[in-house]
């Protein structure tokens, strides 16, 4: 019997591991070059500056010549800044935190399948998450939803532990503090687990009162440690400066709105359309009915992704917190059907041999056209860094230009930028007449070099 156990133990670890190395195989490509999102690429300028000293945890620099950043809270870059501490300033480190947030992400997912009772076909859950492409996006690309997930992750597994243990207080008051955490890495966003525990109590089948002493350890840790912020000064002036950047300026229409609410609605049935198939397919083979957990991870799927469009303005990543959770919904509803389901060694080689096909041609396909080509800016900027000096100060004549090129040339070059006619050198698209400033006339394709006479 402990040899039966002890086989499918290393049957149900060895396919996790597998498809998770395939994963990572699959979208290595968005590792190994200077291709990434340019707000990734800023954001680790910034956790690079703070590991210099540049900035403060709670004023973090702004390369744009700001008082501070105050478009995000300040923890993904503190905890960013942390590798650049450990490993230097290399292209690489950049990367190392993006891959130590998909482990985590990974990890924690497990954790919550095996702590749920559930032990068995966790390689499904990863086969789900890791099919939705907007997650192989988002971790090749450095963007704080990561870190958001990885908070609120944990915060649920927290939660979890409570619901599933005896005196479960402690669990619930860290999940509090966690949440704290996750608000103060992507704001509103992190909120979502606050109502998870009670999702968690129903599915659990716990009592009012079992329930409401759950609550309270949670909502306690979360009012003490949020009261704390806003009496601190530093805390309360930072939390000031970004609702008034960035929630106001959303909702009164200081910044534009690239994508309104139905993109948002329809980016989320075209990334987790490929669990659902793949869900359907095995729920009408093995007659999956779906159960009362997957119905408590469906509904804090939805409470981690419909609030999202109360917002006008969208992009796709916004919606990375949420996708774990519909793995979880999909991987749970299966489980009913799988649960007498064994896989032997052939099997093992035929899911992995299927991750790798469907899943290179799948990636492929959903990123034709959209993956970030950065020759042209990457071309101009070791032109560009033979030129300026390192940490120097350049004029712009507006920050919408070549924003790539601006935030590459920041990262790996030091360079801050101020939208004046004042510095040694100015960055312009247009030909520039101005004379105080000739053209360098180097050799660029997206900006051009003026110097000052």
């Amino acid at each position: 019997m402990h040899s039966f156990i002890d086989k499918h133990i290393e049957t149900e670890r060895l396919l996790r591991l597998s498809i998770f190395f395939l994963f990572t195989w699959i979208v290595h490509a968005g590792y190994a070059g200077m291709d990434m999102n340019p707000d990734g690429v800023l954001y680790a300028t910034i956790a690079n500056n703070m590991a210099q000293g540049i900035g403060s945890f709670w004023s973090p620099y702004s390369i744009f010549g700001e008082n501070g950043f105050y478009h995000h809270p300040p923890l993904a870059f503190y905890l960013q800044s942390l590798t650049f501490l450990i490993f230097g300033n290399s292209f690489w480190v950049d990367n190392i935190y993006q891959i130590v947030m998909l482990i985590l992400a990974t990890w924690l997912l497990c954790l919550i399948w095996d702590q749920s009772g559930r032990k068995k076909n966790g390689w499904i859950l990863l086969l789900m998450f890791m099919s939705m492409p907007v997650v192989a996006w988002s971790f090749t690309n450095n963007l704080l939803e990561n870190t958001v997930t990885v908070l609120c992750l944990a915060a649920v597994y927290c939660q979890l532990r409570a619901v599933t243990a005896k005196q479960g207080w402690y669990w619930s008051a860290a999940s509090g503090v966690i949440v704290i955490a996750a608000v103060l890495t992507k704001g509103p966003v992190g909120f979502y687990p606050l109502a998870a525990l009670s999702v968690l109590t129903w599915v659990h089948h716990l009592t009012l009162r079992q329930a409401s002493l759950l609550h309270l350890p949670m909502l306690g840790t979360f009012a003490v440690v949020s009261l704390a912020l806003f009496l601190y000064p530093n805390s309360n002036n930072a939390i000031f400066e970004y609702a008034t950047h960035q929630l106001v300026g959303t909702f009164s229409g200081g910044y534009s709105v690239a994508h309104g609410r139905e993109y948002l609605v329809l980016q989320l049935i075209k990334n987790i359309a490929p669990a659902a198939i793949i869900c359907s397919i095995f729920a009408v083979r093995f007659k999956c009915l779906g159960n009362r957990q997957s119905t408590g991870w469906l509904v804090i799927a939805l409470m981690a992704s419909l609030p999202l469009l109360i917002s006008p303005r969208h992009f796709t990543h916004y919606i990375v917190p949420s996708i774990p959770l519909f793995a979880l919904f999909f991987a749970s509803w299966l489980q009913v059907g799988l649960k007498h389901w064994t896989i032997n060694r052939a099997g093992i080689a035929s899911v992995v041999l299927a991750t790798t096909i469907c899943g290179s041609a799948y990636y492929n396909f959903s990123s034709f056209g959209e993956l970030e080509d950065h020759v042209v800016e990457i071309a101009d900027l070791e032109v560009l860094m033979e030129t300026i000096e390192p940490g120097e100060i350049v004029s712009l004549c507006s920050t919408n230009e070549s924003y790539v090129l601006f935030a590459y040339l920041a990262r790996y070059h030091a360079v801050s930028y101020r939208q004046d006619k004042s510095r040694r050198h100015l960055l312009c698209k247009e030909s520039l007449a101005d004379p105080n400033y000739a053209n360098t006339n180097i050799s660029l394709t997206s900006t051009n070099l003026y110097r000052r006479e």
